[in-house]
């Protein structure tokens, strides 16, 4: 039998970035604001005991100090919904791909035969808008590989059984 590993014309291959994504629940918005809006108050408390502990910092310099924390803030709370506008998946037949980020793109793809494990995971802000978020793990690992967050609980629920089902006739073939 003779080695053949001929050359594939790119051309000819599917363009994922031709895919129709979906975008996530419009609610995750409010998630990922409250989110950030903990973090900033965590990161604030901060700030104002280093400011109380550093009292001897020269008026001018406080000010200034201020001022570009302020422009920090307002711009981390600005890019939330482009953060949240980066964000979509698809689930395909053989698939399920997920798109993120905002300066450095990144589209993960994973075929439902690589799947091990799915889990489904609500933490307390996300119950409260009835989210959800996906987990997807393939062997070898003890994170997940592929997260997906603001789901509807209802649809995490269904690709989780889609996926398991897939998984499930493709052992059986």
């Amino acid at each position: 039998m003779e080695f053949r590993n001929e050359q594939i014309d790119t051309d000819g291959l599917p363009d994922f970035t031709a895919i129709q994504t979906e975008k996530l629940s419009k609610d995750y918005l409010k998630v990922i604001i409250i989110v950030r809006g903990m973090v900033s108050l965590i990161f604030i408390a901060g700030i104002v005991v280093a400011a109380v502990l550093l009292k001897d910092i020269p008026q001018i310099a406080r000010l200034i100090i201020a001022t570009i924390l302020i422009l920090m803030f307002v711009w981390y709370f600005a890019m939330s919904r482009r953060v949240f506008n980066a964000r979509s998946y698809a689930v395909r037949q053989k698939d399920i791909l997920y798109t993120s980020g905002l300066i450095f793109r990144s589209t993960t793809i994973i075929p439902f035969n690589r799947i091990q494990h799915i889990e489904i995971v609500s933490g307390p802000i996300d119950r409260m808008f009835h989210l959800a978020s996906l987990k997807i793990f393939t062997a070898g690992g003890t994170q997940s590989d592929l997260s997906i967050s603001g789901l509807l609980n209802s649809d995490a629920s269904k690709i989780k059984s889609f996926i398991i089902s897939k998984t499930d006739s493709d052992e059986e073939e």
